[in-house]
């Protein structure tokens, strides 16, 4: 039974496509790191997990971006080191303190189980980065302090660990609390498997057993491990495939394959946009639908709000900078619309904005003169006309510089 909040707040509804990730990963944020308690089965003992003094969550990524150690610690902190503390409860019912240990993850673990009898703990996962790093499993035993330590490499291959599910920050690798059981706690690892990307309701799991004093590990029930490597390499096989069409992609000129659903409006735009302004920074993409969609006036007003935040923003001591790409199968309403929100607009009320056009190149200059008096950046692509690949974006995306952390770039921008 835990208190407080430890765990990572997942957003499930949506995927980020991560620059260096061979598949879709989710999005994730984390609550800054605060006190918790867990308690053990029978309540009979309980663990403070007390993380190293508060911080700026700004400061902190700022720090890992230079590398610094300790990151996001304060000058004057007075708690340097997580800790933990044991207690036990009395036959008047009161909780004493058995006994203290520091802690070895950089600001705290994300969750902990203790034993009834007060004497062994054992820590999971690091806050920000849950199943990577060598302090994942930490064991501690009363009296002796650090009895050893895991990392997922450990006792999990390679390619069942790039099977696995995650997110920007983390990857799940547990389900549930692990237990005590005897001389060892048992863990219910995580099997990849494709039906659980779609429906997280069927993620299967096999047993582990860790033994507390020797940190031996064991995997009881061979036939079940098997058929979890099995079902990871399968996994795997799945994200080259999608690597492999993702590389072919990016390699291959980018052309406006009609007819084209919403979906693959975005798409184009996002690569359009890459490839034709800026490799490794992207606006918003707003298709305007058939004049007979259901929808249809929703993604007009979508496209209008747009330019209207360019004009609460025209003043520079508010200013909103805006960004972002227009398409649709529709051409010649997409021209009635454009050329009407620019008609309306006075003069310099769209400078803060950067937009790319989809449309063909016929309707250039028209677009152009109408929103010359805006000061909007315009920039045009022809659906019809392929776009080759990005020298740039490649680079970004196949040959990074291995001092960035895509992660973390948004901070060179504070």
């Amino acid at each position: 039974m835990s208190f407080g909040f430890a765990q990572p707040i997942q957003y499930l509804c949506f995927f980020l496509f991560s620059v260096l990730a061979s598949e879709p990963v989710l999005a994730d944020s984390w609550a800054p790191p605060r006190q918790a308690v867990f308690e053990s089965d029978s309540g009979a003992a309980r663990v403070t997990i007390i993380p190293r003094d508060p911080f700026s969550l700004l400061e902190y990524f700022r720090d890992k971006l230079d590398e610094r150690k300790d990151p996001g610690l304060p000058p004057d902190a007075s708690i340097v080191t997580a800790s933990a503390v044991i207690e036990m409860k009395n036959g008047s019912g009161d909780w004493v303190t058995n006994w203290k240990v520091d802690l070895v993850n950089e600001v705290a673990p994300v969750t902990a189980i203790v034993s009834d009898d007060g004497q062994y703990l054992v820590t999971f996962d690091n806050w920000h980065r849950a199943g990577y790093g060598p302090t994942t499993i930490v064991r501690y035993k009363r009296g002796k302090g650090l009895l050893g330590a895991h990392d997922l490499e450990s006792f999990l291959p390679p390619y069942y660990l790039q099977a696995l599910p995650r997110s920007v920050s983390s990857r799940s690798w547990k389900k549930g609390d692990p237990v005590f059981d005897g001389e060892g706690f048992r863990l219910a690892i995580i099997a990849p498997n494709l039906d659980s990307k779609a429906d997280r309701s069927k993620i299967k799991t096999v047993e582990l057993k860790i033994n507390l004093e020797s940190g031996h590990v064991s995997k009881s029930d061979t036939r079940a491990w098997i058929e979890a490597m099995l079902s990871a390499l399968n996994v795997q096989k799945m994200q080259l495939d999608w690597e492999s069409n993702r590389i072919e992609a990016e390699l291959a000129p980018l052309v406006a394959k009609y007819p084209m659903s919403e979906g693959d409006w975005h798409h184009y735009m996002r690569e359009a946009w890459f490839r034709t302004i800026e490799p490794d920074s992207l606006g918003a993409t707003k298709h305007l639908r058939p004049i007979d969609h259901v929808e249809y006036q929703k993604s007009e007003q979508w496209i209008k709000d747009e330019f209207a935040e360019m004009v609460e923003g025209k003043d520079e001591a508010d200013w909103i900078y805006t960004e972002m790409s227009i398409a649709s199968s529709d051409q010649q309403n997409l021209l009635k619309l454009l050329s009407a929100i620019a008609a309306d607009a006075n003069p310099g009320d769209f400078r803060w904005g950067k937009v790319l056009i989809v449309i063909e190149e016929q309707y250039w200059r028209q677009l152009k003169d109408a929103f010359k008096h805006t000061n909007l950046k315009l920039h045009f692509v022809d659906p019809k006309k392929a776009i080759p690949a990005s020298q740039q974006r490649l680079k970004i995306l196949f040959n990074p510089d291995p001092r960035r952390d895509d992660e973390l770039d948004f901070l060179e921008d504070l």
